[in-house]
């Protein structure tokens, strides 16, 4: 049986939660999330680009519902039409393949890797969180297709997988980004928002079939 959890994820204000319910329309959710942007942009004193915001964001959320992604999150700050840093949230539980998740297992799964996209070995390490106990993998790959000079972009990123305390589950947190400049100050919101991350029972389960 599957286990049943409440996941919370606590984001700073600039991190906009992406709709992944199916019956949303996305180009209406787009479009209001795109104002809020502007407001806020502006009140910062930015101008917002709202027609490519909107369009990032649409195709932001698209993604992450076609990647089954169970929650996902864009960083969005003022100066930038696009998002600076993705979140996306799994849950990894065990089955007849694998009836125990261990960190082992969890650093095997989460460093395979794709030669024609290695820039160069992952970074993994052993953490301990509030939640739990979790491996840390950091590694630079480079992105498919091409930039405007002709070379792939490099995507960096930190992933998380933890195994919080007394649950079978993992929790998988990849965050990603393109912008070199930001590494140092992401990856210490990486680190935050990982070790703020709850993980209860559901409040209220749901009956069980008779």
């Amino acid at each position: 049986m599957a286990e049943l959890l409440d996941i919370t994820v606590n984001c700073p204000a600039d991190w906009v939660p992406l709709s992944l319910a199916p019956d949303e329309d996305l180009s209406s959710w787009a479009d209001e999330q795109a104002a809020e942007l502007r407001r806020r942009y502006e009140a910062e004193g930015r101008r917002a680009r709202v027609r490519r915001l909107a369009r990032d964001l649409e195709e932001a959320a698209a993604t992450s519902r076609r990647q089954g992604a169970l929650a996902a999150f864009g960083l969005y700050l003022s100066g930038y039409d696009s998002r600076v840093a993705a979140l996306e949230i799994r849950l990894v539980q065990p089955d007849a393949d694998t009836p125990e998740i261990t960190l082992p297992w969890l650093a095997q799964m989460l460093t395979t890797r794709d030669p024609a996209h290695d820039v160069g070995p992952p970074d993994v390490e052993e953490v301990a969180l509030e939640p739990g106990a979790a491996v840390r993998v950091r590694q630079f790959v480079a992105a498919a297709g091409k930039g405007p000079f002709g070379t792939s972009p490099l995507v960096y990123s930190v992933i998380y997988g933890i195994r919080p305390t007394g649950r079978e589950s993992a929790v998988l947190l990849t965050f990603s980004w393109t912008h070199p400049e930001l590494e140092e100050p992401l990856t210490e919101t990486a680190h935050m928002i990982a070790n703020g991350l709850l993980v209860e029972p559901p409040a209220h389960p749901p009956a069980a079939a008779h």
